[in-house]
Protein backbone atom coordinates (compact mmCIF):
# COMPACT_ATOMS: atom_id res chain seq x y z
CA UNK A 1 0.00 0.00 0.00
CA UNK A 2 2.58 2.32 0.81
CA UNK A 3 4.71 1.35 -1.96
CA UNK A 4 1.46 1.79 -4.12
CA UNK A 5 0.87 5.34 -2.87
CA UNK A 6 4.59 6.49 -3.49
CA UNK A 7 4.33 5.06 -7.14
CA UNK A 8 0.95 7.18 -7.62
CA UNK A 9 2.61 10.53 -6.01
CA UNK A 10 5.65 9.61 -8.83
CA UNK A 11 3.45 9.20 -11.63
CA UNK A 12 0.96 12.48 -10.44
CA UNK A 13 4.41 14.72 -10.06
CA UNK A 14 5.72 13.01 -13.57
CA UNK A 15 2.39 13.54 -15.12
CA UNK A 16 2.02 17.30 -13.56
CA UNK A 17 5.41 18.39 -14.99
CA UNK A 18 4.65 16.98 -18.40
CA UNK A 19 1.27 19.50 -18.04
CA UNK A 20 3.71 22.44 -17.16
CA UNK A 21 5.67 21.96 -19.77
CA UNK A 22 3.22 21.66 -22.00
CA UNK A 23 1.43 24.81 -20.63
CA UNK A 24 4.59 26.51 -20.72
CA UNK A 25 5.10 25.44 -24.37
CA UNK A 26 1.50 26.52 -25.41
CA UNK A 27 1.80 30.14 -23.77
CA UNK A 28 5.09 30.71 -25.48
CA UNK A 29 3.44 29.97 -28.58
CA UNK A 30 0.67 32.25 -27.42
CA UNK A 31 3.04 34.93 -26.50
CA UNK A 32 5.22 34.72 -30.28
CA UNK A 33 1.97 34.51 -31.89
CA UNK A 34 0.56 37.80 -30.23
CA UNK A 35 4.16 39.56 -31.00
CA UNK A 36 3.74 38.60 -34.52
CA UNK A 37 0.49 40.13 -34.75
CA UNK A 38 1.56 42.68 -32.70
CA UNK A 39 4.34 43.45 -35.22
CA UNK A 40 2.12 43.09 -38.42
CA UNK A 41 -0.82 45.81 -36.97
CA UNK A 42 2.34 47.95 -36.25
CA UNK A 43 3.72 47.64 -39.81
CA UNK A 44 0.19 48.02 -41.18
CA UNK A 45 -0.32 50.91 -39.19
CA UNK A 46 3.24 52.64 -39.90
CA UNK A 47 2.26 51.98 -43.95
CA UNK A 48 -0.88 53.79 -43.71
CA UNK A 49 0.91 56.40 -41.88
CA UNK A 50 3.27 56.64 -44.70
CA UNK A 51 0.83 56.57 -47.23
CA UNK A 52 -1.16 59.32 -45.71
CA UNK A 53 1.88 61.15 -45.46
CA UNK A 54 3.40 60.56 -48.76
CA UNK A 55 0.09 60.62 -51.11
CA UNK A 56 -0.44 64.04 -52.58
CA UNK A 57 -3.72 65.45 -51.67
CA UNK A 58 -5.71 66.07 -55.30
CA UNK A 59 -5.59 69.71 -54.54
CA UNK A 60 -1.43 69.27 -54.29
CA UNK A 61 -1.39 67.12 -57.36
CA UNK A 62 -2.57 69.40 -59.24
CA UNK A 63 -0.12 71.99 -61.07
CA UNK A 64 -0.68 75.15 -61.96
CA UNK A 65 -0.87 74.61 -65.50
CA UNK A 66 -3.45 72.07 -65.31
CA UNK A 67 -5.68 73.90 -62.59
CA UNK A 68 -8.53 75.35 -65.09
CA UNK A 69 -8.62 79.03 -64.94
CA UNK A 70 -11.72 80.95 -66.02
CA UNK A 71 -11.34 81.59 -69.40
CA UNK A 72 -10.76 85.80 -70.25
CA UNK A 73 -13.84 86.99 -71.71
CA UNK A 74 -12.52 87.86 -75.63
CA UNK A 75 -12.36 91.56 -75.81
CA UNK A 76 -13.04 93.74 -78.83
CA UNK A 77 -9.96 94.73 -80.81
CA UNK A 78 -10.19 98.68 -80.58
CA UNK A 79 -8.83 100.19 -83.06
CA UNK A 80 -5.97 102.38 -82.95
CA UNK A 81 -6.23 106.04 -82.76
CA UNK A 82 -3.72 108.23 -84.58
CA UNK A 83 -1.89 110.69 -83.27
CA UNK A 84 -1.16 112.33 -86.53
CA UNK A 85 -3.13 115.98 -86.26
CA UNK A 86 -4.52 117.11 -89.63
CA UNK A 87 -7.62 118.99 -90.46
CA UNK A 88 -10.43 118.54 -88.23
CA UNK A 89 -8.44 117.85 -85.45
CA UNK A 90 -8.62 119.10 -82.06
CA UNK A 91 -5.61 119.61 -79.36
CA UNK A 92 -3.96 121.44 -77.04
CA UNK A 93 -0.61 124.07 -77.37
CA UNK A 94 0.49 126.19 -74.41
CA UNK A 95 -2.57 126.16 -72.65
CA UNK A 96 -5.00 127.09 -75.75
CA UNK A 97 -7.35 124.49 -77.15
CA UNK A 98 -6.92 124.36 -80.60
CA UNK A 99 -9.71 123.47 -83.45
CA UNK A 100 -8.82 123.14 -86.95
CA UNK A 101 -11.43 123.54 -89.77
CA UNK A 102 -12.03 120.26 -91.83
CA UNK A 103 -11.97 122.36 -95.02
CA UNK A 104 -9.79 125.98 -96.82
CA UNK A 105 -10.43 127.72 -99.25
CA UNK A 106 -8.03 130.18 -101.44
CA UNK A 107 -7.35 133.46 -101.70
CA UNK A 108 -4.99 135.98 -103.04
CA UNK A 109 -2.52 137.87 -101.66
CA UNK A 110 -2.69 141.56 -102.91
CA UNK A 111 -0.34 143.67 -101.66
CA UNK A 112 2.11 146.24 -104.28
CA UNK A 113 4.73 145.82 -101.52
CA UNK A 114 4.93 142.57 -100.88
CA UNK A 115 7.29 140.05 -103.04
CA UNK A 116 4.19 137.43 -102.95
CA UNK A 117 1.62 139.87 -104.36
CA UNK A 118 -0.30 137.89 -106.76
CA UNK A 119 0.24 134.52 -105.34
CA UNK A 120 -2.09 132.02 -103.72
CA UNK A 121 -3.03 131.50 -100.60
CA UNK A 122 -4.69 129.26 -98.04
CA UNK A 123 -7.23 130.32 -95.77
CA UNK A 124 -8.00 127.79 -92.87
CA UNK A 125 -10.49 128.23 -90.48
CA UNK A 126 -9.47 127.83 -86.51
CA UNK A 127 -11.07 128.28 -83.75
CA UNK A 128 -8.73 128.92 -80.14
CA UNK A 129 -9.95 129.16 -76.55
CA UNK A 130 -8.34 129.23 -73.87
CA UNK A 131 -8.23 126.57 -71.08
CA UNK A 132 -5.37 128.12 -68.90
CA UNK A 133 -5.35 130.07 -65.93
CA UNK A 134 -4.67 134.07 -67.08
CA UNK A 135 -5.50 136.09 -69.54
CA UNK A 136 -3.19 135.17 -73.10
CA UNK A 137 -2.79 134.50 -77.23
CA UNK A 138 -0.98 132.37 -79.37
CA UNK A 139 1.83 133.54 -80.02
CA UNK A 140 3.00 134.27 -83.41
CA UNK A 141 6.60 132.91 -82.57
CA UNK A 142 5.31 129.74 -82.11
CA UNK A 143 4.17 128.72 -85.25
CA UNK A 144 5.72 128.05 -88.57
CA UNK A 145 4.38 126.92 -91.87
CA UNK A 146 6.02 124.32 -94.24
CA UNK A 147 5.20 123.99 -97.85
CA UNK A 148 4.77 120.85 -100.33
CA UNK A 149 8.51 121.49 -100.97
CA UNK A 150 9.84 121.02 -97.36
CA UNK A 151 10.39 124.39 -97.11
CA UNK A 152 9.41 127.11 -94.40
CA UNK A 153 7.10 129.27 -96.15
CA UNK A 154 6.73 132.93 -95.40
CA UNK A 155 4.04 134.66 -93.20
CA UNK A 156 1.66 136.29 -94.92
CA UNK A 157 -0.83 136.16 -91.95
CA UNK A 158 -0.43 140.19 -91.68
CA UNK A 159 -1.92 141.14 -95.11
CA UNK A 160 -5.00 139.57 -93.84
CA UNK A 161 -5.65 141.22 -90.74
CA UNK A 162 -8.93 142.91 -92.00
CA UNK A 163 -10.53 139.10 -92.72
CA UNK A 164 -9.19 137.79 -89.39
CA UNK A 165 -6.03 136.02 -89.11
CA UNK A 166 -4.56 133.90 -86.28
CA UNK A 167 -1.44 136.97 -86.19
CA UNK A 168 -3.57 139.39 -85.41
CA UNK A 169 -5.78 137.49 -82.91
CA UNK A 170 -6.72 139.75 -79.56
CA UNK A 171 -5.80 138.09 -76.17
CA UNK A 172 -8.40 136.19 -74.35
CA UNK A 173 -9.21 135.78 -70.30
CA UNK A 174 -9.38 132.14 -69.61
CA UNK A 175 -12.24 130.19 -70.55
CA UNK A 176 -13.52 132.89 -74.01
CA UNK A 177 -12.35 131.81 -77.04
CA UNK A 178 -12.48 133.17 -81.00
CA UNK A 179 -12.67 132.21 -84.48
CA UNK A 180 -10.38 133.22 -86.91
CA UNK A 181 -8.03 131.55 -89.80
CA UNK A 182 -4.33 130.78 -90.51
CA UNK A 183 -3.31 132.01 -93.97
CA UNK A 184 -0.38 130.04 -95.81
CA UNK A 185 1.23 130.81 -99.07
CA UNK A 186 0.47 128.70 -101.63
CA UNK A 187 3.28 126.71 -103.14
CA UNK A 188 1.66 123.79 -105.04
CA UNK A 189 -0.38 120.57 -104.22
CA UNK A 190 0.80 118.37 -101.58
CA UNK A 191 1.16 117.76 -97.56
CA UNK A 192 1.81 121.37 -96.08
CA UNK A 193 2.58 121.63 -91.83
CA UNK A 194 2.24 123.52 -89.24
CA UNK A 195 4.54 123.20 -86.49
CA UNK A 196 3.81 124.17 -83.01
CA UNK A 197 7.11 125.35 -80.46
CA UNK A 198 6.84 126.87 -77.69
CA UNK A 199 10.65 125.35 -76.24
CA UNK A 200 8.68 123.14 -73.49
CA UNK A 201 6.17 121.53 -75.95
CA UNK A 202 6.19 120.04 -80.22
CA UNK A 203 3.13 119.44 -82.03
CA UNK A 204 3.18 119.14 -85.93
CA UNK A 205 -0.15 119.31 -88.19
CA UNK A 206 -0.28 117.64 -91.45
CA UNK A 207 -2.68 119.48 -93.61
CA UNK A 208 -2.86 118.12 -97.29
CA UNK A 209 -3.51 120.17 -100.20
CA UNK A 210 -5.13 119.95 -103.57
CA UNK A 211 -5.77 123.28 -105.22
CA UNK A 212 -9.49 122.25 -107.78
Amino acid sequence: MLFYEKKQKIIYCIISRNHINTVIILMRKLIINKQKNLSVDNKTDSLSTQIQTEAPTQAESLTQAEVPTQAEAPTQAEAPISSELTLGSKFVFDDIEIILGDSYTFTTLQNQFSDNNGKSVISLPITIKNIGDKTKRLNMFYYKFFGSKGNELDSVGSYFSDEGDIDSAKEMRPGSSQNTHMHILYDGDGDYYINFDNFHEKLEVKIPIVKK
